[in-house]
């Protein structure tokens, strides 16, 4: 039996089945396009086209806050390490840093970019974080005061994603130049530059480092054909899991970097065993395309966030 939970400004239907779709938060107006559990696992946030950014008690399924200023749609989020802080950047060019207990603004950094904020990354210590932008730039900021410690530039397009390594010696960056690019954290310098066939939408790292995985794909016209590789920058090896009918829009690895998750402009949720190259589950629930997926610290829940609106909670924990 599903139990309907009902509240001022949201509402769940919980559905508790065991590697199928756990919950569904609904409260956003307009598609969700970034997701991000904080550290210990008790907060879901979630960034939508409606301009907000809300954060959800992962527990009872209830929405905990609405943060409010984004003047456009909200692209990118991130909690710091010690989850007193989030991040967020988007449409409007602007990254602004809340403070999660309060629900409340705290401050927004200055002289940063000129268009879309499309992606964003703290270092594992959460001193300095990363932000990709529109303006075909990657930057570095130190976190303590919003200083612009460097900006890197090298795409010729949008800079759609951007990710640290483990290490926190390493970013990577990806665009619609059809490039990833490695850069050196201390050096500020470009370390290689990786060629697609298409849109680079998204990149992550794998938890050992030795592996980023992409998503490629156009949302336009050639967005018909999507692909998931996993490039080992190390060795120079790709893999390509499996071509997909549509772009690749978001990628995590599971904590133990066993399973890879996907979301494109199909509307299931991928998960692939990352050792055998292949897919391992379909996840569907979602009524349109898929923007954001992300995986809980103890990788027991998958959260996704769609076009149709909604953020899902799957049950991977077996």
């Amino acid at each position: 039996m599903r139990a309907v939970i009902v509240t001022a400004c949201s509402f769940l239907v919980a559905v508790p089945a065991v590697g199928q779709e756990a919950a569904v938060l609904k409260g956003h107006a307009k598609g969700i396009r970034c997701a991000a559990f904080s550290p210990d696992g008790r907060l879901l946030a979630t960034g939508s086209d409606d301009e907000t950014v809300k954060l959800w008690d992962v527990a009872t399924r209830q929405e905990k806050a609405t943060l409010t200023g984004h003047r456009q749609p909200v692209y990118a989020l991130a909690f710091a390490p010690d989850g007193k802080t989030l991040v967020s950047g988007g449409w409007d060019g602007i990254v602004k840093f809340w403070d999660v207990a309060a629900g409340k603004e705290k401050r927004e950094l200055q002289g940063g970019h000129i268009k879309t904020v499309y992606g964003l990354a703290f270092a594992p210590d959460g001193k300095r974080l990363v932000t990709a932008s529109g303006d075909k730039t990657v930057r570095l900021w130190k976190v303590s005061n919003g200083l612009l410690l460097d900006t890197w530039d090298g795409h010729d397009n949008e800079v759609r994603a951007v990710a640290f390594a483990p290490d926190g010696k390493t970013v990577a960056s990806g665009g619609a130049d059809q490039t990833v690019r490695l850069w050196d954290v201390e050096e500020g310098k470009e370390k290689s530059c990786h060629k697609e066939k298409f849109r680079v939408n998204c990149t992550t790292f794998s938890p050992d480092g030795r592996t980023v995985a992409l998503g490629t794909g156009s949302e336009e016209g050639d967005g018909l054909v999507g692909a998931v590789r996993l490039w080992e920058p190390a060795g120079g090896g790709e893999r390509l899991l499996k071509p997909l009918k549509g772009a690749v829009l978001a990628a995590a690895f599971s904590p133990d970097g066993r399973t890879l998750a996907t979301g494109s402009k199909g509307h299931a949720v991928k998960l692939w065993d990352v050792a055998a190259g292949k897919e391992k589950a379909a996840l569907e629930g979602h009524a349109d395309e898929i923007l954001a997926v992300a995986f809980s610290p103890d990788g027991k829940l998958l959260a996704s966030g769609g076009e149709d609106g909604t953020a899902r909670l799957w049950d991977v924990s077996k």
